[in-house]
């Protein structure tokens, strides 16, 4: 009797269905398990670039070595993930592609109780500022995306300026040296991150804010709408170094 039961077709179609949903399953965990195991592949960059980049970005090479080898990691990430040609504008393509994969994760809006404790432990930015320390990175012709995306590598790593003058300029004087563009987006950025880009005396630069002195602070409510702003830029930042991390621990680095 069982032997006739399953020898009906039904019945021989729900058990292929059952064996086929268990082989799929094992190979589903074996892959899993590849994944996790993955072995580290050794990333190259170039020495030579190095100290080429150096002359025209002055960065130093452990810096440029960090924005570098971040380029290289995403892309051969890309590579793994089978997005790859070996066409140039592809590989812009796959780079850029790769960055969006690591803003893929959005930040949760702050509550106000949240805001008021980034106010607090920042308010040193949000004083009536009197004088600036900063330096300034010439990056010359630079399209100004990839102007933009140089500084997301540079306050990525936290990156400081080595082989750059500073600069200390009272408030006052700030605009008529650099003018008022160029005064507003310096006095915006966050100690120790990196400018967005600004066009001055026929250039394009990136500042460094090293230090700002006050005469005296400003309350949450007058600054809430920065502080929003800076509260958002700085808990991304946070989100892409995890992500990057994430990736960069299948890589390991070489300078040849």
């Amino acid at each position: 009797m069982l032997l006739k039961i399953f020898k009906e077709p039904l019945v021989q179609f729900f058990l292929s269905g059952f064996v086929l949903y268990f082989i799929y399953n094992i190979m589903s965990d074996t892959k899993t398990q590849v994944t996790q195991t993955r072995m580290k592949k050794v990333v190259l960059v170039s020495k030579n670039l190095l100290v080429e980049s150096n002359k025209t970005l002055p960065l130093g090479l452990s810096s440029l070595e960090k924005i570098l080898a971040y380029n290289q990691v995403l892309l051969e990430e890309a590579y793994f993930l089978e997005l790859y040609k070996q066409d140039k504008k592809i590989k812009d393509i796959l780079l850029h592609k790769m960055e969006l994969l690591l803003n893929e994760k959005r930040v949760k809006e702050p509550t106000e109780k949240e805001l008021f404790s980034f106010y607090n432990e920042h308010k040193n930015e949000y004083g009536n500022i009197k004088s600036i320390t900063f330096a300034l990175l010439d990056v010359g012709n630079l399209p100004r995306e990839e102007v933009k995306e140089l500084r997301l590598r540079l306050n990525l790593f936290e990156i400081k300026p080595q082989d750059i003058k500073m600069q200390t300029l009272d408030v006052a004087t700030l605009p008529k040296e650099y003018g008022k563009y160029f005064t507003h987006i310096t006095l915006r950025t966050m100690l120790g991150l990196w400018s967005q880009p600004t066009i001055t005396k026929n250039s394009t630069f990136l500042v460094y804010i090293k230090e700002k002195k006050n005469r005296g602070l400003r309350t949450f409510e007058d600054v809430e709408s920065q502080v929003y702003q800076d509260y958002m830029y700085m808990k991304k930042l946070e989100l892409q170094q995890e992500a990057y991390q994430q990736i960069a621990k299948h890589y390991k680095i070489e300078v040849r």
